[in-house]
C-alpha cells in the first residue's frame, strides 16, 4: 500500500491527471493510486502533518468537508432563501 509521503505533490498530481485522462482506466482514483482510506484522505485534503493518527486524519478531513459544504451549499442557499422571504 502506498503512502501519501512516498511521492511529491507533482508526482501525485501527474498520476491523478493520468487517471482523469485515460479512458482505459476503470477503477476509482483511490484504487488507481493504491492508497488506503487514511492515505487517500491525506492526499485529497492536503494533510501532511507527520505525527497525526488515523483518527485525527478522519476528523480533520470530516471538518474540511463540513466547512466546504457549509460555505458552498448551505450559506448561499440560506442567503437566497432569506432574500426571497424579505421580498
Amino acid at each position: 500500500m502506498a503512502k501519501y509521503s512516498d511521492k511529491t505533490e507533482s508526482e501525485w498530481n501527474e498520476l491523478i491527471e493520468q487517471w482523469h485522462n485515460s479512458p482505459s482506466i476503470n477503477c476509482s482514483l483511490q484504487e488507481y493510486l493504491a492508497l488506503n482510506d487514511v492515505e487517500y484522505l491525506k492526499l485529497m485534503h492536503g494533510i501532511d502533518e507527520q505525527d497525526i493518527t488515523d483518527t485525527q486524519v478522519s476528523e480533520k478531513a470530516s471538518k474540511i468537508v463540513k466547512d466546504v459544504v457549509t460555505e458552498l451549499l448551505i450559506k448561499p442557499s440560506f442567503e437566497k432563501a432569506m432574500q426571497m422571504i424579505r421580498q
